[in-house]
């Protein structure tokens, strides 16, 4: 008996995988738009939504990008990236820490923005109004970020 039909099975067997994984990737175009920004590192962070509670999530996809200000509006690509609700925060780290600052009540101290463009009244909305449907094709976001007016000044390195 010879291996060289069970090669062909593993072959095709591995190629439907693929094929199946490909089709149920998707990409996204973020058009981020920034007034009065300064220079720093813009961190996007998608999540999805975890069955167990709306405040539970799960990161699909954290990705980091040299921030141009000059620019009113950036766009970025994020390729396979699966279809279905997708939620987003992004932040413009100034400092250099990697984390977006927060004050002790909450308020990002550093430009932040949401997909859906949810106020920030009361600082980070909750999850699930960040979240948006990722379709096969077509899926363009446009996301705005924001600063607190009030906000302290942060130090920089």
């Amino acid at each position: 008996m010879s291996c060289f039909p069970l090669k062909y099975l593993v072959f095709a067997t591995l190629f439907n995988w693929f094929s199946i994984v490909s089709l149920n990737a998707a990409e996204l175009t973020l058009n981020v738009v920034a007034k009065n920004q300064k220079v720093g590192t813009l961190f996007i962070e998608l999540y999805q939504l975890a069955a167990l509670s709306a405040d539970s999530k799960k990161v699909i996809s954290s990705e980091r990008f040299e921030f141009n200000p000059k620019a009113k509006t950036t766009s970025f690509k994020l390729s396979e990236l699966p279809v279905g609700q997708l939620c987003i925060r992004m932040f413009l780290d100034q400092n250099n820490n990697q984390k977006l600052d927060l004050s002790a009540m909450g308020i990002p101290l550093e430009p932040v923005g949401f997909a859906n463009n949810p106020t920030l009244v009361f600082g980070e909305p909750e999850i699930d109004k960040t979240c948006f449907e990722l379709s096969d094709s077509n899926n363009l976001q446009t996301i705005e970020l924001k600063s607190n007016k009030r906000r302290k000044k942060i130090k920089t390195k």
